[in-house]
C-alpha cells in the first residue's frame, strides 16, 4: 500500500458543476472521503449511512452518497463519504 496526491474534479450526480478536488491517494482506503460542505454545496444527496473501522479499530458512522467524478480523462459515478468539514479530501481505491 502507498499513498500519494492527485486532483479531480467532482460533480452532483446531473454533472450539473464540477469542482476541483486536491486529495491524498490511498491504495489501503476503499472510499472515496470529502467534505460534507463541500458535497452539499455542490447539490449532493446523502443517499444513507455506513459503519467505519477506523486505524485505530474504533466504528464511527457517515453519511454517503453518490458523486460524478472526472479522473484521468475519464468521467464516472462513485459512492463517496460525508466526512467532517474539517476533515482531508481523500481519494479511494476508486
Amino acid at each position: 500500500m502507498g499513498t500519494f496526491n492527485a486532483t479531480f474534479e467532482i460533480a452532483n450526480l446531473a454533472g450539473e458543476r464540477f469542482v476541483e478536488v486536491n486529495a491524498l491517494v490511498d491504495t489501503g482506503s476503499t472510499y472515496t472521503i470529502i467534505p460534507a460542505n463541500v458535497l452539499v454545496r455542490l447539490g449532493a444527496q446523502i443517499e444513507g449511512r455506513r459503519r467505519f473501522e477506523l486505524a485505530d479499530n474504533s466504528v464511527v458512522e457517515y453519511p454517503v452518497g453518490q458523486v460524478r467524478m472526472r479522473l484521468e480523462g475519464q468521467e464516472l459515478v462513485v459512492l463517496t463519504v460525508f466526512a467532517s468539514e474539517e476533515a482531508d479530501p481523500l481519494l479511494g481505491v476508486t
